[in-house]
């Protein structure tokens, strides 16, 4: 299915700017034809098939993972990421658009200079506190809300009937900053980037997913990826009684047993609320060379500080 539609979608690619609508909707708004971008997608699995309308507007019949994973064979940058309303509370939406996982798998993605046009206000309740709290918390060094007076700013309201309530943020100049953190057995880096940047130089990626239909998704395109404990998460699971994840989870010495059985070397992680000294002396002593580099990726600021700043004897 892909090879087709990379094969179809290929010779129909304009050079220039390229807008995706995530979790469009099936409705095809006319003022879409006036954007000022070279390619428009509207990504929605509701479209009974993949259109093209001869301009610039493509309509794909995909899942959004489908969809990056799409635009990434093709090399696809996004300079405006667009998701308003991506049906959590009703339409069957199986997890937030604007979430720390997706806006992490599609940074690489991410032209140097970006616009995001999203609603925080949409993620209402316990379970999207994180959201609402680390909004747009990405790595890029310049990220500024745009008024209707720029040149580019883009009516909201074309998209949903929550663009009244939209920010539109450019974000401009990713960061590069890599950390070696010292420590005696092991190559230990902390990265504030996104892990996927990485994907295919590590050996195994150890994450958290936002629901179990996300984790089906990518395991479809994606090989030695693992579910994370995260601790801190499961007590305010607990705490607000909202159900836990439904498939296994790895602590430490679990990773570890996994790195030995299939010689996985370098690995990737992301925060887990654990003391990550420990979690270092851990590796150390138990892993025997397995893994013996670890690499921690990191969207928000603030995270990781332990290791930033740790002195290590």
């Amino acid at each position: 299915m892909q090879r087709f539609l990379i094969n179809w979608l290929k010779p129909l690619l304009k050079k220039g700017k390229n807008l995706v609508y995530f979790a469009s909707g099936t409705f095809v708004n006319p003022e879409y034809k006036k954007l000022n971008y070279a390619n428009v997608f509207l990504v929605d699995k509701s479209f009974r098939q993949s259109t093209y309308d001869g301009k610039k507007i493509f309509c794909l019949n995909l899942e959004c993972i489908e969809a990056v994973n799409l635009f990434k064979a093709l090399d696809i940058k996004i300079h405006c990421f667009v998701c308003l309303n991506e049906g959590l509370a009703e339409g069957g939406g199986e997890y937030p658009i604007n979430s720390d996982f997706f806006l992490g798998y599609c940074f690489p993605l991410f032209a140097p200079k970006l616009l995001h046009i999203g609603c925080k206000e949409y993620y209402s309740g316990r379970e999207y506190h994180h959201i609402r709290h680390h909004f747009l918390d990405l790595p890029f060094k310049e990220k500024n809300e745009i008024s209707p007076e720029s040149e580019d700013y883009i009516p909201p309201q074309i998209f949903s009937y929550l663009g009244s309530s939209a920010t539109i943020t450019e974000l401009k100049r990713k960061f590069k900053r890599k950390h070696k953190v010292p420590s005696a057995a092991l190559a230990v880096y902390v990265e504030h980037n996104s892990i996927w940047s990485a994907a295919n130089e590590l050996d195994a990626i150890f994450l958290r997913f936002d629901s179990e239909f996300q984790k089906r998704m990518i395991e479809k395109f994606h090989r030695n990826v693992f579910p994370i404990k995260y601790k801190r998460y499961e007590l305010y699971a607990w705490f607000y009684c909202i159900p836990g994840p439904s498939y296994k989870t790895y602590d430490t010495e679990e990773i570890i047993d996994l790195c030995k059985m299939n010689n996985y070397k370098k690995i990737g992680l992301i925060p887990n609320a654990m003391n990550y000294t420990k979690q270092i002396e851990l590796f150390e002593k138990q892993g025997n060379g397995f893994p013996s580099e670890i690499h921690f990726y990191h969207l928000n600021k603030g995270d990781f500080a332990e290791l930033y700043n740790k002195k290590w004897k």
